[in-house]
């Protein structure tokens, strides 16, 4: 069983052959506040640079939770890495529980991604839809624009023919109804553009709520996987008492 007793060790500190030694595989760790900073008084020591270990505690597969001591010296370089375990493997169980939520973990993650992936796609398309309905929108009001101008002067020529040259009246409300009606169609046209950037902004902002949604699940699956490592703690405090209490 798992032994949290900071006066014994699983194993035994690694041995070196001749006065170099590889580097050996550490695994993720995380601070513990009950199992941190340097192994004062350990009886090993690393046989490299001679310097008491530190504490830690991994993070990492089915060996999460379980206590180690590694190389004190800082740096990648210099540091020899892992020295040697603390607690026991854990049990099959506690191995196939801790995978399942590794493995959920990495599930939830890679769906992230994908879904970060798809969004980025998804903005992208829109952004670039959103900069050609701008440009449409603007050429569309210089249109707009230069044929208001061009109405205007042509009424105002108009006004002046008939003035001047006594022209039929009938064809000037004609044309003057033709005209109003370009521009009626012109003014529909913007409004539509206006309504389609609108609903851009609306599916941009649904996105950004879908986002944060996700990332809230992520922190609650994180705080449950944090929850399962307390509670395991705490059950091999009882083991721990129960055995001592056997012993006496």
């Amino acid at each position: 069983m798992p032994s949290w007793n900071d006066g014994e060790s699983s194993s035994t500190a690694l041995s070196w052959p001749g006065d170099f030694a590889p580097m050996d595989y550490c695994p993720d760790s995380w601070d513990e506040p009950t199992f941190t900073g340097l192994a004062a008084g350990c009886p090993e020591v690393c046989r490299l640079h001679q310097k008491e270990p530190v504490k830690r505690v991994a993070f990492e597969g089915t060996n999460t939770g379980r206590r180690f001591y590694m190389c004190s010296v800082e740096g990648y370089i210099e540091n020899c890495g892992f020295h040697s375990w603390l607690d026991d493997e854990w049990p099959q169980p506690m191995k196939n529980t801790l995978m399942k939520l590794w493995g959920m973990y990495h599930d939830m993650h890679n769906a992230l991604l994908d879904e970060k992936i798809e969004n980025g796609k998804i903005v992208k398309d829109l952004n670039e839809e959103r900069i050609k309905v701008e440009k449409k929108y603007s050429s569309l009001m210089v249109d707009v624009s230069k044929f208001m101008n061009d109405t205007q002067r042509q009424v105002m020529q108009a006004n002046y023919d008939k003035i001047m040259n006594g022209s039929d009246e009938e064809k000037l409300r004609e044309n003057k109804t033709k005209l109003e009606n370009e521009l009626m169609k012109a003014r529909d046209e913007v409004a539509k553009l206006k309504e389609g950037k609108i609903a851009d902004d609306r599916k941009m902002k649904l996105i950004e709520e879908e986002t944060s949604l996700l990332k809230e699940e992520k922190k609650k699956l994180e705080y449950q996987l944090f929850e399962l490592f307390k509670l395991s703690s705490a059950r091999n405090d009882k083991l721990v008492k129960i055995k001592q209490i056997c012993e006496e």
